[in-house]
């Protein structure tokens, strides 16, 4: 019998902090300056506090991580995305070019080599963002050379990423796990091309979808190394295209996605038991 941990940084907390409490079993470590440590006994939750992670944590342990780049777990028997595929995913940059590389269909990737036969408008964004912040829109060709030269900040080829603009029709949230979607979600449309930075529209529950949109986000899990993760996926003209992967997405006040992940998780601790 293995014990299971689940590590959540900083801003998976909440959302992690929301199935523990509806888990049998397992150890939730909540990582902060000082580290909250919950032990879940059929639904029963203690806790105590402590300023580290010790050794005993992590040995011969099934490590969940949820959105924790920069711990890597001492000793564990199995750990159900690794620290170097939330790396890939948390690396936005780094994720794009990884899912182009294993034929998941991205918005297309623009470079120095091919900026010149692009269709505008292009997007522009680093390396870490989140929500629609650090959202760059550029028009025309004129407006991409003139950024270069006129920001020493901004280097839109050797910062970030830049692709073109994919005018999508439809935009989901594919909770991926064992390989399948084991929830989605659809937001509502808007007239921004910045749909992220519109604000008090939430995304809502569907219970069926374009095929595409879980093919592609099946492939996007695998093709960053993850076991499970949040994709962000629009559709156009019948095509998805991924735009990146949420390691520790958003989900309290989603009974629905929060129930999926219990009995995901809830499977992983009952089958080391």
């Amino acid at each position: 019998m293995s014990k299971v941990v689940i590590l959540a940084g900083l801003n998976g907390r909440p959302s992690m902090r929301a199935v523990y409490r509806k888990l049998n079993g397992g150890t939730f470590i909540d990582t902060r300056s000082a580290f909250l440590v919950y032990e879940n006994n059929q639904g029963f939750l203690k806790q105590h506090t402590r300023t580290f992670i010790k050794p005993d944590d992590t040995l011969d342990a099934v490590i969940i991580n949820w959105g924790m780049p920069d711990v890597t777990p001492q000793n564990a028997k199995k750990v159900y995305n690794s620290r170097q595929g939330v790396s890939n995913a948390s690396n936005k940059a780094r994720a794009r070019r990884l899912m182009h590389s294993a034929g998941v269909r991205v918005p297309k990737p623009v470079d120095k080599y091919n900026y010149n036969s692009a269709t505008y408008p292009l997007i522009w964004r680093p390396d870490y963002h989140h929500k629609g912040k650090n959202f760059v829109v550029i028009e025309s060709a004129d407006d991409l050379t003139t950024a270069m030269y006129m920001s020493n900040y901004r280097n839109y080829f050797t910062r970030g990423y830049l692709s073109e603009f994919v005018d999508k029709e439809r935009e989901f949230r594919v909770h991926v796990a064992n390989g399948e979607a084991i929830a989605v979600s659809e937001k509502p449309p808007q007239t921004s091309k910045k749909w992220n930075e519109v604000r008090g529209q939430e995304f809502f529950q569907i219970h069926e979808w374009p095929k595409d949109i879980e093919t592609q986000s099946v492939k996007a899990i695998s093709a960053l190394s993850l076991d499970h993760g949040g994709v962000d996926v629009m559709l156009k003209d019948n095509k998805a295209y991924v735009l990146e992967v949420n390691t520790a997405p958003t989900l309290y006040g989603c009974d629905f996605e929060i129930e999926a992940y219990r009995k995901y998780f809830q499977s992983i601790i009952d089958n080391e038991n």
